[in-house]
């Protein structure tokens, strides 16, 4: 059996993640807000009144977290996860901050190429104080615009956009379009609004002028998580149900005239898999066929239609999904190595694309791991 991917085929992540090292927010956000941003300490109390040592990102509003939460891609065995995550800098890889050494890892792993997300900084979205949101994200927005500039031939920054203010939205929109920042990441789940609404229309008319792609990532609710913690009974199951907020948020866009309003608009699903699209496209072409005339639909084009041209989504290791690329569309998926993250498929990422793309025809196995990523973001 020949390979699936040549040994010098280029490879494209659509999904990996910077871990914020200690100084950023120190360095970068406005002094005035220096103590309530984000900063370390040395120990952590939990809610049974144990107190932890380590390293954790402490921040006004959010529960604080442990460095390596986001940093156990070179844990090889599951079991080990627990002592990992207790790890300090020291003792993680410093390609997630040290762009350079990032080069080096990602050789290894044999990928060109990533699209940049926060790690830590992903806990951020759920901020209650606007203000204090707005200048913990336009630090980050600035020094991974400096990250990138390192190397920008094999990464593109993502930006970090609050949409409470809508005037800040758009100023910072554009400020992080100067920056050279690619795209914009927003809540997976707007809380009591939801994406339907015609508030969100002058940032989706936005980040379309600008060709920024918008990305709801898992794990960015304007609530929290929506999950326990690991060591939580229910963790298991709340897993299971990371996906729905994405889910909700893409369904009302779908129905409620966004993408006919902006059809340059193109929307991501970053890290909620794609195993779940074909019975949910399935689900959507049978509520839109049978039961559209309750509700008065009259856009022009179906859900489907506007999936098929605005939306695209993006997996680590997910072969239920790639056999049913026929239902999904080859052009609406991208691969991603999730790095350095626990469900990173570094530093195997080219054994994984192997045993999730057999059959596949080569065609399309290069437009999901290179040619879709360098189509929707512009990238020569």
């Amino acid at each position: 059996m020949s390979a699936v991917i040549e040994p010098n085929q280029v490879i494209y992540s659509a999904d990996s993640h910077v871990l914020e090292p200690a100084n950023l927010w120190p360095d970068y956000i406005d002094p005035k807000f220096r103590e309530r941003g984000p900063h370390m300490e040395t120990t952590r109390t939990a809610a049974d009144g144990t107190v932890m040592e380590g390293e954790f990102l402490v921040c006004e509003g959010i529960e604080s977290q442990a460095v390596a939460d986001f940093a156990t891609a070179d844990i090889d065995r599951p079991e080990d996860a627990t002592e990992g995550i207790m790890r300090g800098y020291a003792e993680l890889r410093p390609g997630g901050w040290d762009p350079r050494q990032r080069q080096d890892d990602q050789d290894v792993d044999g990928v060109m190429f990533e699209v940049l997300y926060p790690s830590l900084a992903m806990a951020m979205f759920h901020i209650p104080d606007v203000e204090l949101q707005q200048v913990v994200f336009k630090a980050y927005n600035s020094w991974v615009a400096d990250y990138v500039t390192v190397a920008p031939d094999r990464f593109l920054g993502i930006a970090m956009i609050g949409l409470d203010d809508m005037d800040w939205a758009l100023k910072e929109l554009d400020r992080a379009h100067t920056l050279g920042l690619r795209g914009a990441m927003i809540w997976d789940d707007p809380g009591d609004k939801t994406y339907a609404d015609l508030y969100f229309d002058p940032f989706w008319r936005a980040a379309a002028e600008r060709n920024m792609p918008v990305s709801l990532h898992i794990l960015t609710g304007k609530n929290g998580f929506g999950v326990k913690e690991f060591t939580h009974p229910h963790y298991l199951a709340e897993y299971l149900w990371l996906t729905h907020p994405v889910q909700r948020s893409m369904s009302l866009m779908l129905v409620s005239g966004v993408f006919e309003r902006h059809p340059n608009l193109k929307l991501v699903s970053v890290e909620n898999d794609i195993g779940w699209l074909p019975h949910y496209l399935q689900r959507l072409e049978h509520v839109y066929t049978e039961q559209r005339f309750y509700t008065g639909y009259e856009l022009p084009l179906s859900p489907l239609e506007y999936f098929a041209r605005n939306c695209y989504a993006t997996f680590q290791d997910d072969p239920v999904g790639v056999r049913n690329l026929d239902v999904i569309g080859a052009d609406r998926v991208m691969w991603a190595s999730d790095y350095p993250h626990a469900d990173s498929t570094w530093p195997r990422s080219r054994e994984t694309i192997e045993r999730n793309f057999v059959g596949v025809p080569a065609e399309q196995v290069r437009a999901i791991t290179r040619d879709n990523v360098a189509a929707l973001y512009g990238i020569s």
